[in-house]
């Protein structure tokens, strides 16, 4: 039987992402829902291996106004109670932020924005290495307080919650390690003025190429430790 994975997608994160060309090669069946479309979440989530939360252009204050989100919030805490794998990028981060006790909230320094290391604050087996001091792409207004349970791992200059681990086999970025070439030069066209970037545009798209692969890379290897996938697969990056 084919393993199973979830992606929940968002409004302006709809589109394909890496980790949907990731599992694609594992030979892993990825169904796909926006529940910001109208897409109802399945009921029946037993025969699901695990839960990838995207990023997309709300925020959980925002739950009155987008009724979905809070039905969404409430399916994640169900899954949750399985123990299976579950991985948060932006708001699926925020999320699961929200749903271990912490707080978020709009970020008192505004947009972090564009290509910015992080640095490692806490090692963690799964999470792995390989992003220490690594530029990795920004695209967020909204923070996250870290839950008393979870553990911080990664930070920023501008912001101290960078990725998370919440619970055993529950992780999250507030960057986007899963975005393709394709993608960030579709939100730099949309995002960078919003974003009061400064910076030469063609200068954005090189560091696109430089560090995006990198980024790609160590997530593979996130997820071959999450899932449990043998290393040897006939994956290629």
């Amino acid at each position: 039987m084919h393993r199973r994975v979830i992606l929940i997608g968002h409004m302006d994160f709809p589109g394909v992402q890496f980790e949907q060309l990731y599992f694609a090669q594992r030979g892993i069946v990825t169904n796909i829902y926006r529940p910001s479309e109208g897409e109802k979440l399945p009921e029946r989530i037993d025969n699901f291996d695990g839960v990838i939360i995207g990023g997309g252009g709300v925020n959980m204050d925002q739950i009155l106004q987008h009724p979905w989100l809070g039905e969404e919030v409430k399916w994640v805490e169900k899954f949750l109670q399985t123990g299976k794998p579950v991985m948060g990028f932006c708001l699926g981060t925020q999320m699961l932020a929200q749903i271990y006790g912490g707080e978020v909230k709009r970020g008192e320094t505004g947009y972090e924005y564009g290509f910015r290391p992080v640095q490692v604050v806490e090692k963690d087996d799964v999470f792995g290495e390989g992003l220490g001091e690594q530029p990795v792409f920004h695209l967020h207004e909204y923070v996250y307080t870290l839950p008393k349970t979870a553990v911080n791992l990664l930070k920023s200059d501008q912001y101290e919650q960078q990725a998370a681990k919440f619970s055993d086999n529950v992780y999250g970025t507030q960057f986007h390690p899963e975005v393709t070439i394709h993608r960030v030069r579709q939100f730099h066209r949309f995002y960078a003025s919003a974003c009061n970037y400064k910076g030469d545009s063609e200068d954005f798209l090189r560091d696109a190429v430089k560090f995006l692969p990198p980024a790609h890379r160590w997530l593979k290897g996130f997820f071959d430790r999450l899932f449990s996938f043998d290393e040897h697969s006939i994956y290629d990056s």
